[in-house]
């Protein structure tokens, strides 16, 4: 069935009553084209952005910063600062909704979300934009066990979140106080920062069911606009791809997809050839979403999709401080960033309008 929408394909979780709450203007950076292209729309010309996914304000990250007895502000001035240095222009993070949230949705105001809105400022500073996906339906364990948490996650799993009224409810709640989060150190809430060009409602859901992906996926989208925001709202179909078309008729503005060439992280060196993994992403679609693990197969990942590749696309990097706990463990898995502290060793690529690639590759 052709759906007539606007649609783009994207690479690539307390209440504050102050008027910038309520204010309902219109300073996006970018719309989507009804012929399904994400555009600046100062100019009209085709919005794309490489950058990467960096979780120092949750979970293990933000564990493990205190560890070593680092000061997450610190540890977040260097790395946007290296992040500037590589070309990024984008920065994309599913949230740990687990640890903001309480278990009926509403948003926490704790440290883990104080350090979220100073990471987007300190990005912004740099010019760097921001994609956010407010949900991520797990615990913030991994690669350990999982804590208690207090947030909606805990309380139901993947499966059912989507078909059980209650978490339904919790969902709605999260999101709309979420995108009306008013940032201290911007002065803005999240729906009317221009920086921030759009919302990727969930992180990876695994829907079965049609006419429940439909009906959730419409709730969550009416959630986000009732709060006044018009920024573009994405939602992945990587893991139910068979309910494509009952996604689009949710009503979203566009789809996301991940690609994990080499799998996630291996706990040691992984030998051989992984380039032939990148040669075709074997989906429905070619303009879609990269993770890849490394910047080699990064460049090849963005080159096997260079054919009308529109959007977002990123890799995974580790904090500077974890750079010399990773240099052996993890350096043939993650070796986006740093070799040994403080040296960055790093491929960059760059896509024009006209669709060539230029590969910046650099160090020091």
């Amino acid at each position: 069935m052709l759906f007539r929408l606007k649609f783009v394909v994207v690479i690539l979780a307390a209440i504050i009553f102050t008027p910038e709450l309520f204010s309902q203007r219109n300073n996006d950076l970018v719309r989507v084209t009804r012929d399904g292209r994400m555009v600046w729309k100062e100019s009209g010309v085709e919005a794309f952005f490489w950058g990467v996914n960096y979780s120092t304000p949750f979970a293990h990250a933000y564990r493990q910063i205190e560890r070593l007895g680092e000061d997450s502000e610190k540890v977040i001035d260097a790395d946007s600062y290296h992040f500037a240095r590589l070309g990024l222009n984008a920065y994309r993070i599913h949230v740990w909704d687990c640890e903001i949230s309480d278990s009926v949705g509403n948003l926490l105001q704790n440290e883990h979300l104080r350090l979220l809105d100073y990471l987007i400022h300190k990005l912004q500073q740099r010019g760097i934009y921001v994609f956010l996906t407010p949900v991520a339906y797990w615990g913030n364990g991994y690669p350990e066990p999982n804590e208690k948490t207090p947030g909606f996650s805990g309380k139901y799993n993947k499966g059912n979140v989507y078909i059980i009224p209650e978490a339904i409810e919790a969902q709605e709640r999260y999101l709309k106080q979420f995108v009306n989060h008013v940032n201290p150190y911007t002065g803005k809430a999240y729906k009317n920062d221009p920086m921030i060009i759009g919302f990727e409602i969930c992180n990876e859901p695994g829907h079965s069911r049609a006419a429940e992906t439909t009906a959730f996926v419409k709730r969550m989208i009416r959630a986000v606009k009732s709060t006044g925001c018009t920024k573009p709202i994405f939602y992945n179909v990587t893991q139910s791809i068979s309910l494509l078309e009952d996604f689009i008729r949710g009503g979203t503005d566009g789809v996301t997809f991940q690609w994990y060439p080499a799998g996630l992280v291996a706990g040691r060196e992984i030998k051989g050839n992984y380039l032939p993994h990148v040669d075709n992403y074997y989906m429905p679609f070619r303009r879609l979403s990269l993770q890849p693990s490394v910047p080699l197969r990064g460049i090849a990942s963005l080159r096997s999709l260079s054919s009308g590749f529109r959007g977002r696309g990123g890799f995974r990097p580790v904090q500077i401080p974890m750079g010399k706990v990773n240099e052996y463990k993890y350096r043939a898995v993650i070796p986006d960033t740093l070799i040994r502290p403080g040296i960055l060793t790093y491929s960059i690529i760059a896509e024009t309008s006209a669709g060539r690639i230029v590969v910046y590759p650099g160090g020091g």
